[in-house]
């Protein structure tokens, strides 16, 4: 799910703005399917990065709540400094 986050920030230059728990489904393979982008924004909309901070802080806090060790900090600093060079093209289903 980090790497949801860091693909449509450095590959698709938006950010969901409403990430969360019911905004993720799993498939039968127990692979995450994100939906209700409808209202994503651009990296240029003034508030992206107010958008990006809740987005990932939303997914911390839901980790930790599941038994996750995973930190803010570390997480922001995936999703915004990953290697995403395995990811050629972004699929939009």
């Amino acid at each position: 799910l980090l790497e949801f986050l860091a693909v449509t920030w450095q590959k698709a230059n938006m950010v969901h703005g409403d990430f969360s728990p019911y905004n993720i489904l799993w498939n039968d393979e127990n692979k995450a399917v994100v939906i209700d982008v409808g209202q994503a924004v651009v990296q240029s909309h003034p508030k992206a990065q107010d958008f990006l901070v809740r987005d990932v802080t939303r997914l911390v806090q839901w980790g930790q709540k599941n038994g996750l060790e995973v930190e803010l900090a570390e997480a922001m600093l995936d999703v915004l400094n990953m290697d995403l060079s395995h990811i050629k093209e972004i699929e939009i289903i």
